[in-house]
């Protein structure tokens, strides 16, 4: 003798727990919003979702510019810098080469690195 049961299949549940139910037999009741409310709550959070992108493309612009203006900032003072160095090295040369020159005589003739230094010495 065998042995046999009959399975009803069980109805598919929803996120919600609830068995389905075709649209046809359901009972709508206040806790189903219809689609034109649906519809317009996704209108309104990706117009939110929209002027948040919006708003976050502005402060990227805002950091670029602002890290573009320090960089500037940083490049000018390090130019400067190197110029004050190079002031300063120049002036040290021809002090020494001055200096050499007076305890030993005028060399014969003065070095190309000495004639460079004068022609790049600013007029005191």
């Amino acid at each position: 003798m065998a042995f046999t049961t009959k399975h009803e299949p069980e109805p598919f549940s929803g996120l919600d727990g609830a068995p389905h139910q075709p649209a046809s037999t359901r009972a709508s009741g206040p806790s189903d919003p219809p689609v034109a409310n649906l519809i317009e709550g996704y209108r309104s959070k990706r117009m939110a979702w929209i002027a948040e992108a919006e708003a976050l493309a502005r402060m990227r612009d805002e950091v670029r510019g602002a890290a573009e203006h320090e960089r500037m900032e940083i490049i000018t003072q390090a130019r400067e810098r190197a110029r004050a160095v190079i002031a300063a090295a120049r002036r040290d040369l021809l002090t020494l080469s001055a200096q050499v020159e007076a305890s030993l005589g005028p060399a014969e003739p003065p070095s190309r690195v000495t004639q460079a230094l004068r022609r790049c010495d600013p007029a005191p």
